[in-house]
């Protein structure tokens, strides 16, 4: 475990890396008419592939945001790397506000970490929470473990045996089953290399793995179908679409509070009035009544947050991932 001095000082370090003086969200739009802003086309890109769930929410997003600010806002697909490929293209872009980054907690605040990726999380500027979801964790309707304590209590008793996949190495759905591993003293989990949902969900189905653990959204068909059973999610309370689901708090007695959230963000030097800007735009574009249904109906409601909230989520969220894979001995 960390020492205190030691903790703080990674907290304070990680607050000052993603510090951004904000004035007021709401005079983004005024602060950027000064600067001619925008005159072009705006390109998000995006860490994850044509199809998807990101792609979708991207799209609908640039659509209804093109529609307000007067320029087409266009989605490129650089999939790849867990969504690092697609980070760096953006931090290697001009720093003028035409280029935004899509990504997730996981290729913004882990990756970094991990991969040998030139960024690091204090060379972007956090834009926009986009939205943020639980994880659950699944196994076989005709599994024998019922409760999240029969599977840790035969994990224990036969190490190596349980076979779980997840979204992928270091990914966030990967630490929780780490963060539950560490909290019991130490578990020896195979964690079986990501194939993908469809596959992941027919691999649970057929008994080629014991657990998968994912975004919540991912599981809900197989759910709702009775092909899957879902004995936890990282929930606060129940998730409503799965109200007989116990959160880790009820399950195991202590919360494992990681989560998947998509957001936005940009080069460290856009000027602050463009970020400003493009924030206060996008938390306008995500109340629209067509956007929310179409989110909505992915499970994956707009969240709006505003911009020094965010900024403090991202610091927070790193220094508890960093805590993580520092107890996993994954880095120093």
């Amino acid at each position: 475990m960390f020492q205190s001095k030691k903790a703080i000082s990674i907290l304070f370090t990680l607050l000052l890396c993603f510090a951004i003086s904000i004035s007021s969200t709401n005079s983004g739009a005024s602060a950027a008419t000064g600067l001619n802003y925008p005159r072009s086309t705006i390109t998000i890109t995006v860490g994850f592939a044509a199809g998807g769930a990101s792609d979708i929410l991207s799209r609908t997003l640039a659509e209804q945001l093109s529609k307000q600010i007067g320029q087409p806002v266009i989605v490129v697909n650089r999939p790849g790397a867990g969504g690092s490929i697609a980070v760096t293209e953006v931090l290697n872009a001009r720093p003028d506000g035409y280029n935004i980054a899509f990504g997730s907690n996981g290729s913004l605040l882990i990756n970094p970490h991990v991969t040998d990726f030139n960024f690091m999380p204090e060379d972007f500027t956090p834009l926009t929470l986009l939205t943020e979801i639980p994880i659950g964790i699944a196994v076989n309707v005709d599994s024998q473990f019922m409760t999240m304590r029969d599977l840790i209590d035969y994990a224990k008793q036969n190490p190596g045996r349980i076979r779980y996949t997840s979204a992928g190495i270091n990914s966030t759905p990967h630490l929780v089953f780490e963060a539950i591993s560490i909290r019991e003293g130490g578990i020896a989990w195979n964690h079986v290399p990501q194939v993908g949902t469809p596959q992941a969900l027919a691999d649970l189905m057929g008994g080629h793995i014991d657990v998968y653990v994912i975004n919540i959204p991912s599981l809900l068909s197989g759910y709702q179908g009775g092909t899957i059973r879902v004995i936890a999610t990282t929930s606060n309370e129940r998730f409503e679409a799965m109200p007989d689901v116990p959160t880790l708090k009820e399950a195991l007695g202590y919360d494992v509070p990681f989560t998947v959230w998509f957001g936005l963000v940009m080069h460290k030097d856009t000027p602050r009035e463009i970020v400003e800007y493009l924030h206060y735009e996008i938390q306008k574009a995500m109340q629209n009544p067509t956007l929310i249904e179409q989110w909505e109906n992915l499970q994956f409601p707009p969240l709006l947050m505003n911009l020094e909230n965010f900024v403090e989520k991202c610091a927070a969220d790193g220094y508890m991932y960093l805590a993580i894979l520092r107890e996993m001995d994954v880095i120093d």
